[in-house]
């Protein structure tokens, strides 16, 4: 990896952190913001997924957007958008000013997901996917210390309106860094980004397959991230400051597993991986919904954390492996599939908790992650052929 590389790799690291500490912040405060603003859940559930609809829309342009415009400037816009979106949220309980707010963190937050794929996966050796788990390892490591933190501001009777403050300054900084630190962005506009641009993503099974999977992954476990603070609340009685916590632990377990299981399942296809994570994902979801003991909840959501931890990577490394030239638009479309994703699927279940209650919300979340599951066994064998195909004519 070349100096400029390894500039631009590592400003993505920490953009990506910088999005993780920000992204589960709203999760994590979400029973005091019900609670302080008088929100009821479907309120709670549009404000949350309306970050998803922005992130959807702007994320299916967005490969094409690095393409035609000056990626560095595109990238300091969405980096001030994040700031201002952070810095004035949960300023009023004006439910329009915070919608409006959280629009502009979904947009800014998909220009980074995507140009950060898209880097990533160029730098990329055959068959492995360390670089882009130590990416999405940033991110997880941000919704760690974000949270955290905010369990701290709580049990210290400071108001969760202070940590979206602290992180807006981060962004700032970040920004002001991105600014004056030379990084050199031509490699974006080389043959891997133009590759055959007459390739439709829209009727391309694997495009829509991968999007797919993208889509209800991310579904539950935003969902989790989301939610999981007001159901340990709610059906085990913990406190706002435990319950934020709660989310950590959650996002631990992703953070361990998108650092270690790159290194630990190495040999092992990355088809075979996908699968098996999806298993303890799905499983540790429907350990949530029998746990009877609240002691067992924390190992529960690290568990669930760990399963989740490398299907996103491992779609996006699968795409680069798979589309060669041809990723940019396949990986718009996925990370597309994610924020329709995060939009339909929380929403949904913040209806069906309105209506009878937050156990049968999380229950919703189990049977997205079962059709996920069957879905990835279908991809598992066609991933499989065409990687086969590959190899024995040559072209890896």
């Amino acid at each position: 990896m070349s100096g400029s590389s390894r500039a631009l790799y590592f400003f993505m690291l920490f953009s990506f952190f910088c999005f993780g500490t920000s992204a589960m912040l709203t999760g994590a405060a979400l029973p005091e913001i019900i609670r302080d603003f008088n929100w009821n859940y479907n309120q709670s559930g549009i404000m949350l997924s309306i970050t998803s609809l922005s992130f959807f829309i702007t994320a299916i342009f967005a490969g094409r957007m690095l393409i035609k415009l000056n990626a560095k400037y595109l990238i300091s816009a969405s980096l001030f958008m994040l700031s201002i979106s952070l810095f004035f949220f949960g300023s009023t309980s004006s439910f329009l000013l915070n919608v409006f707010l959280k629009v502009l963190f979904g947009v800014s937050f998909a220009i980074i997901e995507v140009s950060g794929n898209f880097v990533v996966s160029r730098m990329e050796k055959d068959g492995e996917s360390h670089l882009m788990g130590i990416l999405h390892a940033a991110f997880s490591m941000g919704a760690i210390v974000g949270p955290f933190i905010l369990s701290i501001f709580l049990k210290n009777d400071i108001s969760w309106t202070y940590m979206f403050k602290v992180a807006s300054s981060a962004a700032l900084l970040l920004l002001f860094l991105f600014v004056f630190i030379k990084i050199n962005f031509d490699g974006m506009s080389t043959d891997a980004i133009q590759g055959n641009k007459k390739r439709s993503v829209y009727s391309d099974f694997f495009a829509l397959s991968s999007a797919f999977i993208i889509m209800l992954y991310v579904g539950y476990e935003v969902g989790i991230s989301d939610w999981g603070s007001e159901f340990a609340v709610r059906i085990h009685k913990f406190s706002p400051s435990k319950a934020a916590s709660l989310v950590s632990i959650y996002w631990m377990g992703l953070f361990i597993g998108r650092i270690i299981n790159p290194f630990i399942f190495k040999k092992v296809k990355l088809q075979m991986q996908l699968l098996l994570f999806s298993i303890i994902a799905v499983g540790g979801i429907a350990a949530m919904l029998i746990c009877q003991n609240g002691e067992n909840l924390t190992a529960i959501f690290a568990v669930t954390g760990y399963g989740c931890a490398s299907i996103f990577p491992l779609v996006m490394t699968i795409i680069g492996r798979v589309a060669g030239a041809d990723r940019s638009p396949i990986l718009g479309l996925a990370s597309a599939g994610g924020g329709l994703g995060g939009l339909v699927f929380p929403f949904s279940m913040s209806r069906i908790s309105n209506i009878k209650g937050i156990f049968s919300g999380f229950t919703f979340y189990f049977i997205i992650g079962m059709v996920q599951l069957v879905m990835t066994v279908f991809y598992f064998v066609y991933v499989g052929k065409i990687l086969n195909f590959k190899i024995k004519s040559g072209n890896k």
